[in-house]
């Protein structure tokens, strides 16, 4: 029904945190506009790339697409139970 005061008191300090880095991440783009890399829009790089010619996806996402095409070898089955990444 209420609220607990430390739930909005962690609240409260989340949010303050939160602002204080977006506050310093302004800053800093501020201090050093020269490491600010301009993207293109999504449509935009999509219509520039329809209009070169290629189709679909970028040619380093297509090449990577077909390299991880399904393969007609068959599938080898381990005998031992999977580990965990800390048991190895």
């Amino acid at each position: 029904m209420y609220e607990h005061p430390s739930y909005t008191h962690a609240r409260v300090t989340g949010e303050q945190a939160r602002a204080a880095r977006e506050l310093e991440r302004r800053r800093s783009m501020l201090d050093h506009p020269s490491r600010i890399v301009r993207r293109e829009r999504p449509l935009i790089a999509l219509l520039k790339r329809a209009f070169r010619g290629e189709k679909g996806a970028p040619r380093s996402a297509r090449a990577a697409a077909s390299s991880s095409t399904p393969s007609d070898k068959p599938r080898v089955v381990c005998e031992q139970p999977a580990q965990p990444a800390h048991a190895r």
